[in-house]
């Protein structure tokens, strides 16, 4: 009587199991309809999801790599995923800045070289922490254009969670939560290109882009031969563009991707600073 009821719990758990794994894999495949479609929107491409991995949309926008991922490893010190990510490239490759609502708490330090910001407008402030190790070309960027663009794109798909970064090249916006209808992930997507316009418009006043020949990597940058995050010493790959630490790259002579074959590499330029003549004044 006990190896049956024993055996009777096992089907029941296994069931249980099973209907599990279909109804993840059914969300699955609808996630990465939904990513596949929106790749095909913008004219790009989408890697296929998993069980265990979630799908990444890529494309080109004016110019700039565009990565559109769900991930489950959030920035620092704000609520681990699993959250949508727009990543873009940025021509100030030494630009770091964060734009964090809710507000962090009071006792969060900020990051190594982050400065509190001061935008002149109080009711902004008071909703979002602003640092930045440059807080003039923050003020500059982060104008009142922007900040209405900004409180427009945390009320999508609902008013929840939103980061924006600049740092080591990229811009990532990130949302709180895993956008999963079309309609919601398009409207996200398309406002965060906006706003990445919005962007280039103000940053144009104090930097100066330089050519498209540069590389900017998108996401966690990390090293295709060690797997360690690059901090510093960047080098790409002239053919398929893989960033490499320059180390790893002369160690094994080559670019670490399979069949790519590329001997040379190159190292991203770092957006020149244009001198503003009224501050030089003051």
């Amino acid at each position: 009587m006990e190896c049956f009821a024993t055996f009777i719990g096992i089907l029941v758990l296994f069931a249980l199991l099973v209907g599990f794994g279909g109804r993840g894999k059914t969300r699955s495949r609808r996630l990465y309809a939904t990513y596949q479609r929106l790749a095909l929107h913008y004219g790009g491409t989408c890697q296929r999801s998993g069980w265990f991995t979630y799908p990444n949309a890529h494309f080109i926008y004016r110019s700039a790599h565009v990565s559109v991922r769900v991930t489950n490893y959030g920035p620092h010190r704000v609520r681990q995923g699993p959250m949508t990510l727009v990543v873009m490239q940025w021509p100030d490759f030494g630009f770091r800045c964060e734009v964090v609502y809710p507000r962090l708490a009071p006792g969060i330090s900020p990051q190594h070289g982050l400065r509190d910001c001061t935008l002149l407008s109080v009711d902004f402030e008071r909703r979002y922490t602003i640092r930045a190790t440059d807080p003039g070309l923050a003020a500059s960027l982060l104008n009142e254009t922007i900040r209405w663009q900004i409180d427009g794109l945390r009320r999508i798909p609902v008013d929840g969670p939103l980061r924006i970064d600049f740092g080591y090249g990229n811009v990532q916006i990130s949302k709180g939560r895993v956008i999963r209808q079309f309609a919601d992930l398009l409207d996200f997507v398309q406002q965060s290109l906006d706003l990445y316009d919005q962007f280039v418009l103000a940053g144009s006043r104090g930097i100066e882009f330089v050519a498209d020949e540069s590389f900017q990597p998108l996401g966690e940058v990390k090293c295709q031969v060690c797997g360690e995050q690059i901090q510093d010493d960047l080098v790409f790959c002239r053919r398929c563009k893989t960033p490499h630490h320059r180390e790893c790259w002369q160690y094994t002579g080559m670019c670490s991707v399979f069949a790519c074959g590329e001997t040379r590499f190159g190292a991203p330029q770092v957006a020149r600073r244009v001198k503003d003549p009224k501050r030089e004044e003051e």
